[in-house]
């Protein structure tokens, strides 16, 4: 594609047309296409499918909630944790897995877990974080929870409780 260029010369300022060496973008592109990427460099495409399997159970609590989230009336759900972070809840509307992490022991006096469910029907092919603090009673293995969660939309959902119990295997890791 020609263009104009001023330019200075010995009988002063005058325009000259010089001629600019162009090469159309497709050329390059093409050109670069068919260079081979180094192996440690990731070209984008449709992410290969996750497989999370559940490892040996670790413990099982068995939830009673007092006071209910209105959009999921459920008062009972069974809440199963594996070695491996993973966790599955179950309940009259709610089967899904997600991932955990604990602070403290399952059967302190108290600890706290964080979970994160993975994009299920339960919650819109959407993630949904929870907190759930465990405050054991007399009886071990049985006692208060508390449970607060947000959605990935940002939505905070009124505060939850409710009473526990807590089953252990006994070859559990």
């Amino acid at each position: 594609m020609p263009c104009l260029i001023a330019a200075n010369n010995v009988n002063g300022p005058s325009l000259e047309l010089a001629a600019m060496a162009s090469v159309p973008a497709f050329v390059l592109l093409t050109s670069l296409a068919a260079t081979a990427l180094p192996a440690n460099v990731a070209v984008a495409g449709a992410p290969a499918p996750i497989t999370v399997q559940p490892a040996a159970q670790v413990a099982t609590y068995h939830l009673h909630y007092r006071k209910l989230y209105d959009a999921k009336p459920f008062p009972n759900a069974t809440l199963t944790h594996y070695a491996n972070g993973v966790y599955r809840i179950t309940s009259e509307g709610e089967d899904h897995y997600g991932v955990y992490v604990a602070q403290g022991n399952v059967g302190d006096q108290s600890s706290t877990i964080r979970y994160v469910s993975l994009p299920s029907p339960d919650w819109g092919n959407r993630t949904a974080y929870h907190q759930l603090t465990f405050i054991t009673g007399t009886d071990q293995g049985s006692g208060l929870f508390v449970q607060n969660a947000i959605t990935d939309t940002g939505e905070a959902i009124a505060q939850q409780n409710g009473t526990f119990s807590l089953t252990i295997p006994e070859a559990s890791p």
